[in-house]
């Protein structure tokens, strides 16, 4: 048998501790929520705890991070398989499931309002925004590469105001979940998309 090596141990270690974590939050919110408990779900210290991570604001961070990347890569990889009348459903559906997915809000909004991790919390959320923003940027350049589509902003300023829509459509639904329609937000994009392409000349 192989030996395991120190880098796949770690690694193995720490996909441990985000599952345990995971699951302590969505139990206990972020402030109840304690290192000990995450660390004993996963089978290991404190130490082992705090040799992956600074403390519960990290692992909560690193949690939203892994999602939002799984979630874009998985829309990047969808809309370049589906036909181009298909991709405004395969759109929809991929949103709605990423919106449903609340087990982690009670802990998020928690972490937030909690001043002494302000700093760090708006540069992270900030990054994991720009990265989301990059890969929808990324999406639509191989699109118009295909296409030949001109439109009159930038990639990235497209994918802005697409990632704004889609949050701000969010939070819409969970303030007033009757105010939209189910495809308010596909809606919303055609007619970004459409109004672009009519100001392109």
């Amino acid at each position: 048998m192989p030996r395991t090596s120190r880098a796949d141990s770690k690694a193995r270690t720490r996909a441990r501790l985000l599952k345990s974590a995971a699951r302590v939050f969505e139990r206990r919110g972020f402030n109840a929520a304690a290192v000990e408990e995450i660390a004993e779900r996963a089978g290991f210290t404190r130490g082992a705890f705090y040799a992956n991570f600074t403390d519960k604001a990290d692992v909560l961070l690193t949690l939203l991070e892994d999602s939002r990347l799984r979630a874009m890569d998985e829309i990047a990889g969808v809309l370049t398989r589906t036909p181009d009348e298909q991709k405004l459903a395969a759109l929809q559906d991929w949103y709605d499931d990423v919106v449903s997915d609340q087990q982690l809000a009670r802990a998020t909004a928690e972490l937030i309002a909690q001043p002494k991790h302000t700093a760090v919390v708006r540069r992270r959320l900030a990054e994991r925004q720009a990265n989301a923003r990059s890969t929808i940027a990324e999406v639509l350049a191989a699109y118009r590469a295909t296409t030949g589509i001109e439109l009159p902003l930038s990639d990235l300023e497209v994918a802005s105001l697409i990632l704004a829509l889609g949050d701000g459509i969010a939070n819409q639904r969970h303030l007033e979940p009757d105010a939209l329609k189910d495809d308010a937000f596909t809606t919303a994009v055609a007619y970004l998309w459409f109004g672009l392409l009519a100001g392109q000349g």
